[in-house]
This record gives C-alpha cells, structure tokens and sequence, in this order.
C-alpha cells in the first residue's frame, strides 16, 4: 500500500449485529470507515467524502441494496461495490455481479465464507488500481471510457427478472461480427464441451451472462480502441497473446481453481487490455518504452509508468471497475504481475498460464517464477501446452 495512503469505506447495513463484525474487522485497519444503518444516512456522508470501497447489504431497511448500489455507481464510479446478504440470498446476489450492479458479492455467516479474507484482498487490489492517475490520463487522450450500445443494451435485458435469452440473443445477432466472434471464442480450447456450438441461444446458455458479458467488453474494447497503424503488429501480438492465454488459463484453473474454468479463460481475454490503449495512443512513445525495456533489462511495469505515468495492469484494471466487471476480472488485471506466491484462485491461474507463453515466446530472456510451484503443480506440462499454442494457426482474434 502506498505510505499514508487512507481509503473511505462505506459500510451500510440495517442488521446491527452484521455492522458490529464489521466494525470487529476494521478497527485498526487505518481506513475512514462509515458506518450506516440506512443509504439515507450514507448518502447524506458521501456529499462531503468520496468513498472507495461501499459494502451495502441488500436488502436495507429504507431502500433496496442493489437500487444503492446504482445510484453508487452514477455518482462514484472509481468506487468498488459489494454487495452483502445471507446464504439464502446468494443466487440472487450472483445475479447482481453478473449484471454489473455490484463487482463483488459477499455471504454470511461471516468466518463460513471467509469474509474477512474477501475483504482484505479487495483491499489491497485497492492500491494497485491508481484510479485518479488513470481516469487522469483518458481524459488527457479524449478516451474517458463508456460503455458500448450492445453492452448498454445487454445490460438493461439481464437486469429485468422475466428476461430470456432469446431476447438477449436477438440483441448479440443484430451484430453479425460480434456474434460470430462470441461463437469462435466459446467454441475453442478455452472452453471444453461436448459438441460444437452452432448458435447464440446456445452459446448463452452455456456461457453464461456474465461470461457473455466479459467477452463482449473485450470484443467491443478491441474494436472501440484501434490501434495506431505504427502498433498494428504489436496490437496482434497481443491479441495473440490473450487469446493464447484463455486457453492455458482453462487448462490451469482445472488444476488450481476447479470449477472456475470459464472465469479463467474470461479473466486471460481481458488481463493484458490496458496495452490496447497505450497502442492507440502512445504509439510510438510505446514502441520506444519497448526498445529501452529489451536494452536494459527494466520490467515493463517500469518502463510504462515512466513514459505514461501509469502501467497497462493499472490502467486495465481501472477500466474494468468503470466497466463493472467482477473484482475477480479487477483483480487479475492488477495483481497478474505479482509473484506467484502472492496469488490465488485464477488471479494466479492466469499469472501462471501469462508466464509460460512469455517463456514460450522469448526462452532464456524470460526469468519467471514457475519453477517455484513446479513441486505442486504439472508445470512443465503447461510450459510444453504453451508452445503447442503459440505454434497453432487461426486465431479469430488476430485477423
């Protein structure tokens, strides 16, 4: 965390016994944190304090928790949302990150779930967004981001209880290019399945909506942010790259995360998304970075904030949180550069599969981590996988 650096934490729940365990796990963290019983109360708080982290309870005594969370997101969007509720509510607190009204949801009883864990490392991904400097430098390139139509549109179907998908297909197929992109995508290695995918209703049901809606950010980003005609080869290479990526990250999560296979191979597409904006515009200057990087050995991360005042993990996490993906997307992007002792769950499923296509592509240059967790873990089977990847032709990303 950066020294002295305080962050305000909003949290509000009418459940007093709920805000004791709170108030429990934050008495010595250092924070300001705001304790309400009612959005009212917070929202009176929040004219003269720009919160950073708002925990809100979903169903509040004088307004609905998701309706707060909206209202928090229109007028605060550098803040991280989470929404709170008891075991019998999760499905429906899933359904609020899947939708973009929270980035995170958390359940009680509170040491069963392991809240108190949730809540440290949304923490610390926290610091490493650099949020200001971010938003800073979009609006300095006229690229303050917003959200695409069909995004716009997808998400105003899903937040609607009786949707259907064949309503929600009918949006993604009015888009020829993004619906044959979304078929390609979910008919790869990344995401293993029985039969070949043929059409949208059935490319949903399988993803997801909030695979579906990962997928259509990173698609839409890619076309909304073109890269400079200098970059276009390095724009590839990163497409490549990303592609690449989703596929080993499946593979790996298999191994390290069970069960979040599909999160993985989302979180893989959508890691290395700030490089596409410093393609588009800061071409060159980006170019230059890269020379000086190869000449003198000097990480990436380093190079970046040198030349923009930022690195690309910063910068691709922070559109993420204005994109209202999930933390765990957040997270990835920000934290995918950390040593791997330092991660967990896919944010290190996705490390791991990143460090063998960068071993794969440039060989001995590339000093990684991996051997670290070769005792635990299949290692050199995934280094041999990525080879096999990077030597495949057919990319639907790359064309």
């Amino acid at each position: 965390m950066e020294p002295g650096k305080r962050y305000s934490i909003f949290v509000i729940d009418s459940d007093v016994d709920i805000l004791a365990l709170f108030r429990g796990h934050f008495q010595n963290c250092g924070h300001l944190v705001h304790y309400c019983e009612i959005a009212a109360e917070a929202f009176g708080v929040m004219q003269a304090v720009y919160p950073d982290i708002c925990i809100v309870r979903r169903g509040l005594s004088d307004m609905d928790g998701a309706v707060a969370l909206a209202r928090i997101a229109d007028r605060f969007p550098h803040a991280i949302r989470i929404i709170s509720g008891g075991e019998d509510n999760r499905v429906e607190l899933m359904r609020q990150v899947a939708t973009g009204v929270a980035h995170r949801y958390i359940c009680f009883p509170w040491e069963k779930n392991g809240v108190a864990v949730i809540l440290n490392h949304d923490l610390e991904t926290r610091t490493r967004l650099s949020v200001k400097n971010c938003w800073r430098f979009l609006e300095r390139e006229n690229l303050v981001p917003i959200f695409p139509e069909v995004v716009t549109r997808v998400d105003e179907i899903v937040r609607n209880d009786d949707f259907s998908l064949g309503e929600l297909a009918r949006v993604i197929a009015a888009d020829p290019g993004i619906a044959a992109l979304i078929l390609q995508i979910v008919n790869s290695s990344a995401f293993p399945k029985n039969a070949v995918i043929g059409d949208i209703v059935h490319a949903l049901a399988y993803l997801g909506v909030d695979r579906l809606r990962e997928i259509l950010l990173f698609i839409c980003a890619r076309d909304a942010i073109p890269p400079d005609t200098a970059c276009l080869d390095q724009a590839r290479l990163v497409a490549r790259h990303s592609f690449a990526c989703s596929r080993l990250s499946a593979r790996v999560a298999a191994v390290m995360a069970p069960g979040r296979e599909k999160e993985a191979a989302t979180a893989a597409l959508l890691h290395d998304i700030g490089k596409l904006v410093f393609f588009s515009v800061g071409c060159n200057r980006y170019l230059d970075s890269i020379a000086y990087r190869e000449a003198f050995s000097v990480s990436s991360a380093q190079v970046e904030t040198d030349e923009f005042g930022i690195s690309h993990s910063e910068l691709g996490s922070s559109l993420m949180l204005w994109w209202n993906l999930p933390m765990s997307m957040v997270a990835t992007a920000a934290n995918h550069n950390l040593a791997l002792a330092n991660l967990s769950g896919i944010g290190r499923a996705v490390a791991v599969a990143d460090r063998c296509l960068l071993e794969a592509q440039y060989g001995k240059e590339t000093d990684t981590d991996l051997d670290s967790i070769k005792q635990l873990f299949p290692v050199d089977d995934w280094r041999k996988r990525a080879v096999t990847l990077l030597r495949e032709q057919g990319n639907p990303l790359t064309n």
